[in-house]
């Protein structure tokens, strides 16, 4: 959520690893995906943004440990 208020919809379903790292994440329990997003292009950078996660599988145990940004532009 940036700034201004404007949400980008990163993951609206579950989404499981191919490959190695199973249901779960990899060995450590990290999910090793990056999203990307178009959905702010011409709005500035600058502020405080937000991440909203949502628990779709209560019956399931998970953390949410970290997560980053990277700006790209002027």
């Amino acid at each position: 959520i940036s700034p201004a208020g404007l949400v980008s919809e990163l993951a609206s379903a579950p989404r499981f690893c191919s490959g190695g790292c199973g249901k779960y994440g990899d060995a450590n329990g990290a999910n090793p995906w990056t999203f990307g997003s178009t959905r702010h292009l011409g709005e500035p950078a600058a502020g405080t943004w937000r991440i909203q996660v949502t628990d779709l599988f209560p019956q399931d145990a998970g953390t949410f440990r970290n997560w980053s940004i990277r700006f790209w532009g002027q």
